[in-house]
């Protein structure tokens, strides 16, 4: 097998440089998100469930680690690292090499997944499996039911690797004409760099892959290439690597290699191993239940100890996990009274014709609620966790100021098709495909995107829309009990919201963007408590703000004093109090915020008057 090495791609006649994979910049780097990634692109290549993904870390030093950089020619690697940690494009690069040296050991993480596809396809079909994750960068091949659509959840292994480098092996469930599973390939992904050999400086793109040196013809011209390795002989460097599939089931192994979180500190192995176990518990509990019998998730450490990631009723998110036993058994209470009764509600929402031609119908989704002890289910208190098919749950919402009067609960909202398959109809379908356009490429919320745009006729926005406002009144309507009677609250409200056009500059006319519900307060003891929800209509924004002041009005209608505020809460904004004025800092992408505070103690003069709230803001340019 000497025919094996690396190649890297030679600088080419344009000159142009690249300073990095600017897909890595769609994630964060922890451990939390690499799983969530990670288990994703594995759940989405399912071809049998349930699918299964196996965590497995090893650490090599002494004789292991020589053999290791042998059939690796590290020393040819090292020469391209050492060019990238030179130039001080890539710091992880230069501190795992330092490490290297100083500690003599290598940590290696591989990601296995089972009963899934595998990376299938011929070395240069650019619709396959094979060359969206081992070759090309910003292009993705998923189909319509992943749970990813934009060719940046695969940066997350080079993320992770100290030395920008992923080596693969893998089962195709349909190989090549006259090929033969395994298929064994590597890939180092740096920025260009310049490198000595033989006394001549040498110029290169940046990425480098290790396999069968072979060559090609590519526009009429010969060229050499390191090509994917087959069959026996892919067996058998993978197995010398570290990479091997030992499933016998079709799917991947990618081993990462220097694997460490790039924003902290380096980790023990038994820390690592408890971090995946609860970000798989936190993302996947809905794929991992074993009624829905969709996913499993194993990890060994390097000790050899291995583990299968189960649901427990002590998990932070076993509330949630009981609403989905109600949802998939159908039992529900009568009422929503004690700690433990689950109810549910159905969540309507009007979807926009695709650009096609094809028309789409209104769709629901389901809202279950489960009132929470309020002493005992703190974590995840008053917030709502919200999926479709692959399991993942896209986002957890606090809806926690709600109402003052609302009673704690944790909630799920089951979108498209995650219903059991027999339960799912043709909106389901509808409002599915259409949530997985609206995820942006971490995948953590729906949102107005570019795939939206292109694939949609205008009123997407709106749906979006739509179905967090009805989704929020569902829920209000389950966990805010009925009042007969109460305080009177402020008398007067207004409303001045200055949005200007992101382009041009101009101010907008006949149009107030800005929409109130629940906007109200009432006396408590010797002050007041306000509380209510903001809402921005403007859904092309880069983040808004929002003041709240309180002000006494006289009987002219003048107003002669302002009530300072005291204490503001929001849990979709950063708040502050400036001079008695609540501020609301809310980030782009959220249509709305909810909000409560209370003013200071006021003399009991103060307390008869008549009280205006009053809320300014501004929406942010690019």
């Amino acid at each position: 097998m000497t025919d094996i090495d690396w190649k890297f791609s030679d600088l080419d006649a344009s000159g142009q440089k690249k300073g990095g994979d600017p897909s890595e910049k769609a994630f964060e780097g922890n451990f939390d998100t690499f799983v969530r990634e990670a288990v994703q692109n594995s759940n989405d290549a399912a071809v049998e469930r349930p699918a299964e993904v196996f965590f497995d870390l090893v650490e090599l030093t002494g004789d292991d680690l020589s053999d290791f950089k042998e059939r690796i020619n590290w020393e040819k690697l090292e020469r391209h690292l050492n060019a990238v940690a030179s130039s001080g494009r890539m710091k992880k690069v230069n501190r795992f090499l330092e490490r290297l040296e100083e500690n003599e050991s290598l940590r290696i993480l591989k990601v296995e997944d089972r009963n899934c596809e595998g990376l299938t396809g011929a070395e240069d079909d650019d619709s396959s499996n094979f060359t969206g994750l081992m070759k090309h960068t910003l292009f993705s091949n998923k189909g319509e039911g992943s749970g990813g659509s934009h060719g940046m959840g695969k940066s997350v292994y080079w993320r992770f690797s100290e030395a920008a480098t992923v080596l693969g092996t893998s089962y195709l469930t349909e190989e090549p004409d006259e090929k033969t599973s395994p298929r064994f390939i590597g890939r180092t992904n740096l920025p260009s760099h310049e490198t000595i050999e033989n006394g001549d400086e040498m110029e290169y793109s940046g990425p480098g892959w290790f396999g069968k040196i072979s060559e090609t013809e590519v526009n009429g011209k010969k060229r050499v290439r390191a090509e994917s390795v087959w069959g026996e002989d892919a067996e058998e460097i993978s197995e010398k690597l570290y990479n091997s599939h030992t499933s016998e089931t079709t799917g991947t192994s990618l081993s990462i290699i220097g694997f460490s979180e790039p924003t902290s500190e380096r980790r023990s192995p038994a820390e690592i191993k408890n971090l995946m176990e609860n970000a798989a518990i936190e993302h996947f509990w809905p794929a991992l239940h074993k009624q829905r019998n969709y996913l499993n998730v194993k990890i060994r450490d390097v000790a050899g100890a291995e583990k299968s990631v189960k649901l427990r009723e002590d998990d932070d998110v076993w509330p949630f996990v009981e609403c989905w036993n109600a949802f998939l058994q159908d039992d529900y209470s009568d009422e929503f009274k004690f700690p433990g009764d689950i109810v549910k509600k159905e969540v309507e929402v009007s979807l926009p014709d695709k650009k096609n031609g094809e028309e789409t119908q209104d769709a629901s989704a389901t809202l279950v609620v489960r009132r929470a002890d309020r002493d005992v289910d703190a974590e995840y208190q008053n917030q709502m966790a919200m999926f479709r098919s692959p399991g993942m749950v896209v986002n957890y919402k606090n809806y926690g100021n709600v109402s003052v009067a609302a009673q704690p609960f944790h909630a799920i909202l089951i979108c498209g098709e995650a219903k059991p398959e027999s339960d799912v109809d043709e909106s389901d379908e509808d409002l599915e495909e259409f949530l997985k356009n609206a995820e942006p490429p971490a995948h953590d919320k729906w949102k107005s995107t570019q795939n939206l745009r292109e694939n949609y006729k205008p009123g997407y926005k709106k749906a979006l829309k739509e179905l967090e406002r009805n989704a929020r009144e569902a829920l209000k309507d389950v966990i805010v009990p009925e009042v007969k009677d109460g305080e009177r609250g402020p008398d007067k409200l207004s409303t001045k919201f200055d949005m200007s056009r992101k382009k041009g500059g101009s101010k907008k006319k006949g149009k107030n963007p800005l929409n109130f519900t629940d906007l109200s307060g009432h006396l408590n003891g010797d002050s007041w408590k306000i509380y209510g929800f903001i809402e921005c209509g403007d859904d092309d924004h880069y983040g808004w703000t929002a003041n709240i002041e309180l002000q006494i009005v006289g009987e002219d209608g003048s107003h002669y004093e302002k009530i300072p505020i005291d204490t503001i809460n929001s849990p979709n904004a950063e708040t502050d109090i400036e001079n008695g004025v609540a501020k609301l800092e809310v980030p782009q992408g959220e249509f709305g915020v909810q909000f409560e505070g209370d003013s200071k103690e006021l003399g009991e003069d103060v307390r008869q008057s008549e009280i205006e709230m009053k809320i300014t803001g501004q929406v942010k340019e690019e």
